[in-house]
């Protein structure tokens, strides 16, 4: 089993190869962030992950990921509202934790076939054990009746995929 570095979650739940976990609750109370501290917990003990977007770009995760090493919040970062002593933070935190093995690519067009593809590329080629989609819902899946239909089916071939390659799905 992995860690997450959550320890209810790792004692009541945990992650396995094949495992898919579906974070879900309404926009802007942390998703994002709380599986983002899993990847950087995960990293800083040496155990290289996957983070694929469809939604936010390098440059919104490199924020987060700056944030988590340096231990500042990245609403500071982003409204660029840092002292001389935030910045010290920051590069200390870029010192000590800059080769942290996270591998992470934005999916431009959406598409299920370029997640699942980069899925493979993350494993096969860098060794990632775990692997997070950043999210679900905006995946441009195969066509099917309706929303609903559509977002299971990309569950679905995700899940299948993280099977195939045995690694957790976050």
């Amino acid at each position: 089993l992995l860690k997450t570095g959550m320890p209810t979650f790792d004692t009541d739940y945990g992650m396995s190869p094949g495992h898919v976990i579906i974070v879900g609750a309404r926009p802007n109370v942390g998703k994002t962030s709380m599986v983002w501290g899993w990847h950087i917990a995960m990293g800083k003990r040496g155990i290289p992950t996957g983070v694929i977007s469809v939604d936010d770009d390098a440059g919104e995760y490199g924020v987060r990921g700056l944030g988590a090493v340096s231990e500042i919040n990245p609403s500071r970062l982003w409204n660029q509202r840092l002292s001389p002593a935030d910045f010290d933070r920051c590069v200390r935190g870029i010192d000590r934790w800059g080769d942290i093995p996270i591998r992470f690519k934005h999916v431009r067009g959406k598409a299920l076939d370029g997640v699942l593809g980069t899925m493979q590329r993350m494993v096969r080629v860098h060794g990632v054990k775990m692997i997070s989609v950043d999210f679900l819902t905006a995946i441009r899946g195969r066509r099917a009746k309706d929303a609903r239909e559509r977002h299971n089916e990309t569950l679905s071939e995700l899940a299948a995929m993280a099977e195939i390659l045995g690694v957790p799905l976050v």
